[in-house]
């Protein structure tokens, strides 16, 4: 008989779960995104691991869009975000000047023995080259969750992709695998776009221009992310929905349940 899909009713023994999280990307939706994740770690109350990674520096035009201020031009963003809010907040970050540009670094990352739970990376970043990168390392990695935002000027999604274990029933005490298709499979563009460059292949001027945003659909990018972290780290009832679509035009977030229906209209094939 197959398998029945119910919504989610637990993913993780939160209460007992401690995360490793890599967030990639501190610009329009990263900066935002970092001083309520330290909100969040800090009330949860344990060690959560995080590392930030982003190799570009603040420039003036980025006080304006993305969560810096004036005097932390010409410093590289995830050091200037790590610094202040570890500071804010009584907790330790790391952080990392560089550019992602194959997968083997964030494989390391997420697999470090540093008696962690479950492994946690969060994609903000504006291009496919980077998340073919991050697809790649979520096929690899096994007991991982990977939540990946993308938008354009005024609306965009935030999907989370997860390959670990849970409980089917309260009934069932044995850990079973659960798999929830990451933002390549969902979006299979994401995967054929061989003309992207990732971001240290990019010059200046391109990185300028590209994916025009808007600071309102970073920041709702953002609060979505958040609204999934909250679930998943302070809380024990599991998570129902994996995907968040926002229009700010209209100022609509719609989740998408996690039902058999919504799984069996994704495939496989090239994922």
């Amino acid at each position: 008989m197959e398998m029945e899909y119910k919504p989610i009713q637990r993913l993780l023994p939160v209460s007992t779960n401690k995360f490793n999280i890599i967030v990639v990307g501190a610009g329009g939706t990263g900066s935002h995104l970092i001083p309520n994740l330290c909100r969040l770690i800090k009330a949860s109350g344990k060690n959560h691991n995080l590392t930030i990674i982003d190799g570009d520096k603040v420039e003036e035009r980025n006080t304006l869009r993305q969560n810096f201020i004036h005097s932390d031009i010409g410093l590289n963003k995830a050091e200037a975000l790590a610094s202040r809010y570890s500071s804010a907040f009584g907790i330790s970050i790391n952080f990392m000047d560089t550019y992602i540009s194959n997968s083997d670094c964030l494989i390391d990352l997420l697999t470090q023995d540093i008696g962690l739970y479950a492994s946690l990376l969060i994609g903000c970043v504006d291009n496919n080259a980077a998340r073919q990168t991050f697809h790649d390392v979520f096929r690899s990695v096994g007991n991982n969750m990977y939540i990946d935002s993308g938008n354009e000027e005024y609306f965009g999604q935030v999907v989370l992709g997860y390959n670990t274990v849970y409980n089917i029933t309260e009934e069932q005490s044995d850990p079973r695998p659960f798999y929830c298709p990451p933002v390549g499979v969902r979006y299979p563009d994401i995967l054929n776009d061989k003309e992207t460059k990732s971001v240290d292949e990019m010059s200046c001027a391109e990185r300028a221009v590209s994916a025009p945003q808007s600071m309102s659909a970073n920041i709702t990018a953002a609060n979505c992310i958040i609204n999934m972290l909250t679930i998943l780290m302070l809380t024990s009832s599991g998570i129902r929905f994996s995907e968040l679509l926002f229009n700010i035009h209209n100022g609509s977030v719609v989740a998408k349940y996690n039902t058999k229906e919504y799984f069996d209209s994704f495939c496989e094939s090239g994922g």
